[in-house]
């Protein structure tokens, strides 16, 4: 099983990127808000799914990911430099965990939910799942509820409140920063 860090990008063409984390506890959501904006790449970064090829990465682009605490996903919604959306991707998460600071780590099933605007949407990570189960990597139990996570997903996404939500964050976690260069912002 992966472990991941929210605010960490792995991707070597990034050459100058800013993070802001906030964390959010309201009666509509309790979680953190990470947004990696991407302000140079020495290339784009494309993802090819079924006939699609999709930028997900480029100079300018803004990474926004939510990340529920009492959910079994992150959100990551992928902005161009015209704040366009791009994509969302759910990531189905075993549990996530604070590690004191603002930051939160998680543990990846693995199993994705990618949704684009126009309403196309396609489950990611089959081969690479079915791999962690067959290396136990993962166990039968964290499988099931990878798949059963994502096909309640898959279900009940209304792309109408994920650019509602996508623009409501990022609004949030642009007024709750003051400075270009801050990497830490209390909400």
């Amino acid at each position: 099983m992966r472990r991941n860090f929210e605010q960490k990008l792995d991707y070597s063409q990034i050459k100058d990127v800013d993070f802001r984390v906030s964390f959010i506890n309201t009666e509509e959501f309790n979680g953190y808000v990470h947004l990696a904006a991407i302000h140079k790449v020495s290339e784009a970064v494309f993802r090819s799914v079924d006939d699609k090829r999709i930028k997900i990465m480029d100079n300018e682009f803004k990474w926004l990911q939510i990340t529920p605490l009492n959910a079994n996903y992150n959100l990551i919604t992928i902005l161009d430099d015209k704040d366009e959306i791009l994509q969302w991707e759910f990531q189905i998460i075993d549990n996530n965990e604070v590690d004191g600071k603002i930051s939160l780590m998680f543990e990846d099933l693995i199993l994705s939910l990618l949704v684009l605007p126009d309403g196309f949407k396609k489950i990611i990570g089959e081969k690479e799942i079915n791999k962690a189960l067959y290396n136990n990597d993962i166990n039968l139990c964290q499988y099931d509820k990878a798949y059963r996570e994502i096909k309640i997903l898959e279900q009940i996404v209304d792309i109408h409140k994920l650019i509602t939500l996508s623009r409501c964050m990022l609004k949030r976690i642009l007024g709750d920063c003051n400075s270009k260069k801050q990497l830490r912002c209390e909400a």
